[in-house]
């Protein structure tokens, strides 16, 4: 009667969640064959961080996954993170994790774990864990990983399962933007969506490896420092990794800036302390300038006014200890007036690309692409 009523059991939690669970005896631990699996779904945090955004059924949806595949791997956890305003924001919205040995009597207690965290997990009660205590993956937990990202928190699509795997074992990767938003460029050269789409391309080419960075510096901006950098932290587990990237991605997306007036065009000015900043740091690199390129240095050049012979420029340049060490940086610059219309002429257009390309060779760069519109680079 025992066994009868113990298969029973079983029978009626493969059908309501479909999970294979096995093991009918007193106490009974997990198989403990298999490594721990670990899943990651990050939605955007709604209503004051009190619920996230992704429905409930998608997340019950993937914990059913999860449960059907960890269900005999102790140590297995399934944790939501609620993807804040900004970096700092980010948190564990909901934890369930597999235990390492289950309670007598185990039907009771397999029936009992999968009924709070199906509740749990499809619930709005920001900070539950089933069971009580539960916490993510630390940074030395063993397992392999699967990260959900949600689209309203990030367009990237077959990215996150390469930067599960990845760990530590990819290079370094830094990206500094240079972002134009002078009176020549009406707005157009630098805008948000522009920001957000290298924020991605960052994402893709570092696998969000710990200490690569990315900054972004506002030309003739009066303020010091960057006005947005981000480092990846090396003291973050995975989950808690992406929480803070997806985070700072937010946050970046939020960004405001002032009217195009308040900002001078000097654009050599800007890159010089990029690439600057680049160098601090060992890795890889990429610099991206979202510019028109129209350089005006008060008490300097006037590109409005006349664009100088290239050996010229590069002459200024290194008078004003401007000639930033572009070797081995791969540069874009995009927003460069097209010369079909507008006040700049096809001519005109194709001088200041000239001086520009000639005095980013002579600086070492070797990988030079000058675009009009961001979507071409």
């Amino acid at each position: 009667m025992a066994r009868q009523t113990c298969i029973s059991v079983l029978h009626l939690l493969l059908l309501v969640s479909g999970l294979a669970l096995t093991g009918c005896g007193g106490n009974t631990a997990a198989s403990a064959r298999a490594d721990a699996l670990h899943y990651h779904l990050f939605c955007l945090a709604s209503n004051g961080a009190q619920s996230v955004t992704c429905e409930p059924g998608q997340r019950l949806a993937h914990f059913n996954t999860f449960a059907k595949d960890a269900a005999h791997r102790p140590g297995s956890t399934f944790t939501i993170w609620s993807i804040g305003s900004d970096r700092s924001a980010s948190r564990p919205f909901f934890v369930a994790c597999i235990p390492d040995q289950w309670g007598a009597p185990v039907g009771k207690a397999k029936s009992d774990f999968l009924r709070d965290a199906r509740e749990g997990a499809a619930g709005n009660r920001p900070g539950l864990t089933v069971r009580e205590g539960c916490r993510p993956p630390a940074l030395t937990t063993p397992g392999a990983s699967k990260l959900i990202v949600f689209p309203d928190v990030s367009p990237l699509t077959g990215i996150w399962e390469t930067i599960s795997a990845a760990g530590t074992h990819v290079p370094i990767h830094h990206s500094g933007i240079v972002c134009d938003r002078s009176a020549s460029t009406q707005g157009a050269s630098c805008t948000n969506t522009l920001l957000l789409g290298l924020f991605d391309k960052w994402v893709i080419e570092s696998l969000v490896r710990p200490e690569s960075t990315l900054l972004v510096e506002m030309v003739g901006s009066r303020d010091t420092g960057p006005i947005f950098q981000v480092t990846v932290p090396h003291q973050l587990p995975l989950g808690e990794r992406i929480a803070y990237i997806l985070g700072s991605r937010l946050e970046l997306s939020r960004l405001v800036f002032g009217p195009p007036q308040q900002y001078a065009s000097t654009i050599a000015e800007a890159i010089s302390v990029v690439v600057s900043r680049l160098r601090e740091r060992r890795g890889s690199y990429r610099l991206s300038v979202l510019s028109d390129m129209v350089q005006i240095t008060p008490g300097g050049y006037n590109f409005e006014k006349n664009v100088p012979p290239a050996r010229d420029f590069l002459t200024w340049l290194k008078k004003n200890r401007l000639a930033a060490d572009l070797q081995g940086i791969p540069l874009v610059a995009c927003g460069l007036h097209s010369g079909q219309s507008g006040s700049r002429s096809a001519v005109y257009t194709a001088r200041l690309q000239e001086v520009w390309k000639k005095a980013f060779q002579a600086l070492g760069a070797t990988e030079i692409t000058l675009v009009t519109t961001c979507d071409a680079a």
